[in-house]
């Protein structure tokens, strides 16, 4: 049996044991990557109460049904998702809605416990940085301790953004103007889905109607707000006018 090792170690049991789950997840074993899609997660089926998903099919992207439940309702993402981004750009220019989105109760300990755990890795980094300047370190040891530290941070910020969205609506320089709105909305993935995430808890979307001639038809869709903005009756009341002009 080998003998434990005597050299001092480039992590720290908790990122060690943090790697241990990490690569230990049924998503990691999956492969599991990063949605490609902005209404993963967010767009149901109005009939049959499933998430769809999104998927390349016939030369254009679709959001899906689940076939093995037997939904097979279909609709193009390109048009859903610009009728969505119209809907988040106007309600993020909405004094009331920024305001309501602020002043909402957010989970204070926790958000404080990951702070907590970003600082002790940014700790870690340092560290690591020291260890660098050792004669005799391997470089691309360094490296690859600093990329899964780095990989474990982001890891962090992501669910203290998702805990906090009303701090993220108070920083958002998008809420300022309109202008500003849409250029947000033309950055990357990412931001368009934290921009979502800000005020959208559901899009239901209907099968395609007898009428519409396979064209798209924003009827279709029914939009849930998030909770901050249905619990104050104006509040709701300029959200409902926001979703029934788009």
């Amino acid at each position: 049996m080998a003998g434990a090792a005597t050299w001092a170690p480039i992590l720290d049991r908790s990122t060690w044991e943090w790697l241990c789950r990490h690569f230990a997840t049924a998503d990691q074993r999956k492969g599991g990557r990063p949605t490609s899609y902005l209404l993963t997660g967010y767009i149901w089926c109005a009939d049959c109460q499933w998430r769809m998903f999104g998927r390349w099919k016939d030369g254009r992207s679709i959001y899906t049904g689940q076939a093995p439940r037997g939904c097979q309702h279909v609709v193009s993402a390109d048009p859903v998702d610009t009728y969505m981004g119209e809907v988040v750009v106007d309600l993020l220019t909405k004094p009331e809605v920024m305001k309501a989105l602020r002043a909402a109760p957010s989970g204070d300990a926790r958000a404080t416990a990951l702070r907590d755990q970003i600082d002790a890795l940014n700790l870690q980094k340092r560290e690591l940085a020291k260890e660098a300047a050792k004669p005799g370190t391997v470089p691309s040891v360094i490296v690859e301790a600093a990329q899964l530290i780095e990989a474990q941070q982001a890891e962090l910020h992501d669910e203290l953004g998702r805990l906090l969205p009303k701090q993220r609506a108070y920083m958002a320089t998008w809420a300022q103007s309109m202008q500003g709105a849409v250029a947000w909305w033309q950055g990357d993935l990412r931001t368009r889905r934290q921009m979502l995430d800000l005020v959208i808890e559901r899009v239901e979307v209907r099968p395609v109607g007898r009428t519409t001639g396979g064209k798209f038809d924003s009827g279709r869709v029914q939009i849930v707000p998030v909770p901050e903005l249905r619990s104050d009756a104006t509040v709701a009341r300029i959200v409902a006018q926001v979703l029934r002009r788009s």
